[in-house]
């Protein structure tokens, strides 16, 4: 039987949650007492970006104080650190990422963030490609 695992956040306890959206589906791990989230190695890519903010109801980013917090694996024996990593469509969004596992934790709000970025990234290209088709 596997022991249950808790947040790195808050140290409430994390619940596995299906993830299912186009053409992905995994159990990650939620807390319900923080919002926070771990992603199995790889899992987090594959759905980056095409997640509905909906999907883990994240409404905020933590500050910058408490993303710098090092966090433990909640996964791993021997809870290694897990490592501070900028994202890569939002360096307001830091990650921590397992060296062990490579499994990484999102704290709530962050997903949710990514997200917006991805969508507004590519409405300013769109927006600059059409300025482009008009002057042609």
């Amino acid at each position: 039987m596997e022991t249950s695992k808790t947040c790195p956040r808050c140290q409430g306890p994390l619940v596995p949650f299906e993830v299912e959206e186009v053409g992905a589906r995994f159990t990650a791990l939620r807390c319900e007492a923080c919002g926070g989230t771990f992603f199995q190695a790889g899992d987090l890519e594959r759905i980056d970006d095409i997640i509905e903010p909906h999907l883990l109801e994240i409404r905020h980013i933590p500050s910058p104080a408490e993303q710098r917090r090092p966090l433990l694996c909640p996964v791993c024996p021997g809870a290694p650190q897990m490592e501070k990593v900028e994202h890569r469509r939002d360096a307001k969004v830091v990650m921590d990422v397992c060296p062990s596992c490579h499994g990484t934790w999102l704290d709530r709000g962050e997903l949710e963030a990514i997200h917006r970025e991805g969508l507004l990234t590519f409405l300013v290209n769109t927006v600059r490609w059409m300025a482009t088709l008009r002057r042609s």
